[in-house]
């Protein structure tokens, strides 16, 4: 099941079920292009549910994050919540 949608990189949407699933996605997109925090071209990778809302946002390093638009209102998302079907409720 592909509930979720993650931008590896600017244009590019991938289809997870989870948010670690997400994580993982963005970092193997860096990984096996070798990109740098500065040839990735994103701040931060959004993930989408089924009705395009922003959820969440994965870091380079993997890190997820709650899907507010100021870094500085975002926390982390950690542990089982990551393992959600469809991200978590």
């Amino acid at each position: 099941m592909t509930a979720l949608k993650v931008r590896i990189a600017p244009g590019t949407w991938v289809g997870v079920s989870t948010l670690a699933a997400a994580s993982r996605a963005v970092r193997e997109y860096l990984d096996g292009n070798n990109l740098g925090f500065r040839a990735w071209g994103l701040e931060s990778a959004d993930v989408r549910d089924a009705a395009n809302r922003t959820i969440a946002r994965v870091s380079f390093n993997g890190r997820v994050w709650t899907g507010q638009r100021d870094w500085q209102q975002r926390t982390e998302i950690r542990g089982a919540a990551l393992d959600v079907e469809g991200g978590p409720r």
